[in-house]
């Protein structure tokens, strides 16, 4: 049987999470350029950072579920629009039982790109 020590499991995830970061830093400078304008690396870092954190809540965890959450609330700007009640469509899916992971970051993402756009058009 193997074994995985606490110091070894924490090293992990260290290494996870700063590669993660990295994926997602890599895709908002070339997919989302004006999101990040102006953010300092530090601040973007940490918000990438907080977000994963956030967004392992609701058991998304994957490079592509924690990117679209990042990206939701890049595009509200509202790095809580998951707990904001003006975005009780983020609740609701995320509440949704009978979705996949998968499909609730797809769908966060699709509704906040619709959110902003529609508050650009007001």
């Amino acid at each position: 049987m193997l074994t995985i020590r606490p110091a070894t499991w924490t090293a992990f995830e260290r290494e996870f999470l700063a590669s993660l970061t990295s994926a997602v830093l890599a895709h908002l400078r070339e997919q989302l350029p004006a999101l990040i304008e102006g953010i300092p690396e530090n601040k973007l870092q940490e918000r990438i950072l907080t977000a994963q954190k956030r967004a392992a809540r609701y058991d998304l965890v994957t490079e592509v579920e924690v990117i679209a959450f990042v990206d939701a609330g890049l595009l509200l700007d509202d790095p809580t629009f998951d707990e904001n009640r003006e975005n009780w469509w983020a609740q609701e899916i995320l509440a949704n039982k009978f979705m996949t992971t998968h499909d609730k970051a797809l769908a966060l993402l699709d509704a906040a790109w619709a959110t902003a756009r529609d508050e650009d058009e007001e």
